[in-house]
């Protein structure tokens, strides 16, 4: 139930049944749970009342309960929501020195805390900390930052060494790849993403039509009519059903 009410965003439900659960456990010479300290912190982080999120931590480490890989995400996600990002920054250097809740998740809660707030160098600097120091795995919702935050700073250099990084570690990510294939071809990199569609069929990708409708958009938009009707052939080859947004590409 009071997951419910989080979820909700009711923070004064929420607050007034941890209160109540709060009571109970005094009364049997107990404190509140990590799961209920959680709970009622993520509350206070999507409401950015940070004020009462801090009162919680002081009372959790009174309490000897100690934050999980869920709180110190909450907790970062509070100060980013808050534009707070140096806050969110210490909050996460204390998940680090915590090996064992110190997980993806708090690194991409953080890395998005510095893409929202266009701290570039932060994020590039906490990333290649988090992997090559402390051999941090990094999943798809990290990629979805990075390739969002790289295309915007339009550093496609930073991006190619993600491709690579991506390559050297065997991932092999549809969703990734197009990721990348639809940045570099609304850059126009032509030869970046020729590069990237090729392992994709080396490595044996699923290329679906959206991966098609994608590389169509490049050459449409160099004009490279031959080129064009080739991949929309590919397509019909495939058997695969041409988008809207493809077919919209073939009559400009």
């Amino acid at each position: 139930m009071l997951f419910r009410s989080t979820f909700e965003n009711n923070l004064k439900q929420a607050l007034e049944m941890f209160l109540s659960l709060k009571k109970i456990r005094k009364l049997e010479n107990k404190c509140p749970t990590i799961s209920g300290y959680g709970a009622i912190l993520n509350a206070c982080a999507k409401l950015g009342n940070m004020n009462l999120a801090e009162e919680l931590l002081q009372e959790m480490f009174s309490n000897k309960v100690y934050p999980n890989s869920y709180v110190y995400s909450n907790v970062i996600n509070g100060y980013r929501l808050s534009g707070r990002l140096d806050l969110a920054i210490q909050a996460y250097k204390l998940a680090e020195l915590d090996k064992d809740n110190y997980t993806v998740a708090v690194l991409n809660t953080v890395l998005n805390a510095c893409a929202d707030e266009n701290e570039f160098k932060k994020l590039t600097n906490i990333f290649d900390t988090a992997v090559n120091d402390h051999g941090v795995v990094p999943d798809k919702i990290t990629f979805s930052i990075l390739i969002k935050a790289y295309s915007r700073h339009n550093d496609f250099d930073k991006l190619w060494d993600l491709y690579s990084f991506l390559i050297k570690n065997k991932i092999c990510d549809e969703i990734t790849f197009n990721s990348l294939l639809d940045v570099f071809a609304n850059a126009e990199h032509e030869k970046n993403l020729y590069e990237i569609y090729t392992e994709m069929k080396k490595q044996k990708m699923n290329i679906s039509v959206v991966t098609y409708g994608v590389i169509l958009k490049l050459f449409v938009n160099l004009a490279n009519k031959e080129r064009s009707e080739e991949i929309y052939q590919e397509i019909i080859r495939k058997g695969l059903t041409p988008t809207i947004v493809i077919f919209q590409l073939m009559v400009k």
